[in-house]
C-alpha cells in the first residue's frame, strides 16, 4: 500500500511539473501573439483595412508604450500564475 501511495505521489509531481510548463508556454505564446497583432495593427492600420475607418499615421511612441505595458502586465501575469500554482502544489501536500 505504501509503495502505491509513493508512486501516485511521484506521478502527481510529474504531472504538476508538466502542467506548469504547459500553462507557462500558453501564457508566453499568447503574449507574443498579442504583441504581433499590435504591431500588425500599427503598421497596416487594420481599422482602415477592415472597417473602412479613417486612415491614421503610424505613431511609434504610442506603439512602444503599448508594447511596454503588455510586457509589464504579461510579466506580472506569468509570475503570479507561477507563484499561485507553486503555492497550490505546496498546499496539496497537506
Amino acid at each position: 500500500m505504501i509503495k502505491n501511495s509513493n508512486s501516485a505521489r511521484n506521478l502527481l509531481k510529474h504531472f504538476n511539473h508538466y502542467s506548469l510548463q504547459i500553462i507557462f508556454w500558453i501564457e508566453i505564446s499568447t503574449l507574443i501573439f498579442l504583441v504581433f497583432v499590435l504591431w500588425l495593427d500599427e503598421l497596416l492600420d487594420l481599422p482602415h483595412l477592415l472597417l473602412v475607418a479613417q486612415k491614421t499615421p503610424v505613431n511609434w511612441q504610442e506603439a512602444l508604450l503599448e508594447r511596454l505595458l503588455v510586457a509589464i502586465i504579461g510579466g506580472l501575469m506569468v509570475w503570479s500564475t507561477h507563484f499561485l500554482l507553486k503555492k497550490a502544489d505546496i498546499l496539496r501536500v497537506f
